[in-house]
């Protein structure tokens, strides 16, 4: 059954495909803002927990409309130390993730904190 012939039965039952999404632009684009310095120069091998943490943004799709999902990650467990949703892409959420692993007991800041940025 050729392409035309699916369009004309669709047409006459009142359906239409799916379009495909639109492409957005990725939240960081190249040349825009200054890249946070690489501190830990890409090597990620932590001696103890503690020592290096890692955070991530990433943009989840809904049908209710896009999340933002902020991270923070301990190096030597690969533990989820915290986190934090929301409607923006903002620092504040980075800042509730931070928050949410400073607020437990007997656990210290990092010595490194790695900064990645990246494009979805």
């Amino acid at each position: 059954m050729s392409q035309n012939t699916v369009a004309e039965i669709m047409a006459e039952h009142g359906l239409q495909g799916r379009k495909p999404p639109r492409r957005r632009r990725s939240l960081t684009r190249p040349g825009k803002r200054k890249a946070a310095p690489d501190l830990v120069r890409r090597k990620f091998d932590a001696i103890a927990p503690d020592v290096l943490w890692w955070g991530d943004m990433t943009e989840i799709d809904t049908g209710e409309g896009t999340l933002y999902l902020a991270s923070v990650h301990d190096a030597f467990s690969r533990r989820a130390l915290g986190y934090a949703m929301g409607e923006r892409h903002d620092a504040g959420q980075r800042r509730s993730a931070q928050r949410q692993r400073y607020g437990r007991p007997s656990l210290t800041a990092p010595t490194q904190h790695a900064k990645e940025r990246t494009s979805t």
